[in-house]
């Protein structure tokens, strides 16, 4: 979630750093943000003791809280966090397997997804 105040100029990151990264990861912090790292559950319980806290979208809408209305950003398809399918080697290309596949990046899945979520959760396939 770093990568989201780095991506968007609040802090830089140690070049390379990725998804991983921790507050020791942090080489400038221009805003003088506090930065304190909380179990991502308890997020939108101390929202109001916070002046900023970066919620995972499940968290969120289980809050009540609309992302594309609350938050100031959110991550976009090319996002590290999104949903992947994965199956072992020696099924992955069984026809089960497959039709899932097919099922999961068809084009009425994205549009349940752009008309359910309405920009909150965005898919990662064309």
């Amino acid at each position: 979630m770093r990568n989201v105040l780095a991506a968007n100029k609040l802090i830089t990151l140690k070049e390379g750093v990725g998804v991983e990264g921790v507050v020791a990861d942090i080489t400038d912090n221009p805003k003088n943000l506090k930065i304190t790292e909380v179990e991502a559950a308890t997020l939108p319980r101390v929202l109001e003791e916070v002046d900023l806290a970066l919620i995972n979208t499940n968290y969120a809408l289980e809050a009540g809280l609309v992302p594309t209305e609350d938050a100031f950003f959110i991550e976009g398809s090319d996002s590290p966090y999104v949903n992947i399918l994965t199956a072992r080697p020696d099924n992955q290309d069984s026809p089960g397997i497959q039709a899932l596949a097919k099922a999961l990046q068809s084009p009425e899945v994205k549009q349940y997804i752009e008309d359910t979520y309405k920009g909150a959760i965005v898919p990662a396939f064309e």
